[in-house]
């Protein structure tokens, strides 16, 4: 599938951002997410790690409370860049964080 728009704008911290992506569910009930970025090629020069770096970008996480998760990534040295966005079916609240070491994590809280 593309995506596009303000929502994926938001989650990843990049402007006019187009991308496509394909989910592979695994046996185990993992899920395996492959990104390309059409809209931003990668220049390799930010502090931070980008949300279109080539190769492995970022690693996922599936949790009950996103904000108590959140809490624990800033209390140990993380950072939280932008607020969670609701995802455009309204499944799942989700955002991107850094670890200490300025690797994103994305942090997703399925909603019922």
């Amino acid at each position: 599938m593309v995506e596009e728009g303000n929502y994926i704008d938001q989650l990843v911290g990049l402007e006019k951002v187009r991308l496509e992506w394909a989910k592979l569910k695994l046996p185990d009930n993992s899920l395996l997410e492959l990104l390309q970025y059409h809209s931003h090629p990668e220049t390799g020069t930010a502090k931070l790690q980008l949300a279109n770096r080539l190769g492995c970008s970022h690693i996922a996480f599936t949790v009950v409370d996103i904000e108590e998760v959140t809490k624990y990534v800033i209390d140990n040295g993380g950072h939280i860049s932008n607020d969670y966005q609701i995802s455009p079916d309204g499944k799942v609240k989700v955002m991107y964080c850094y670890d200490p070491e300025g690797n994103i994590l994305e942090i997703v809280q399925e909603l019922k």
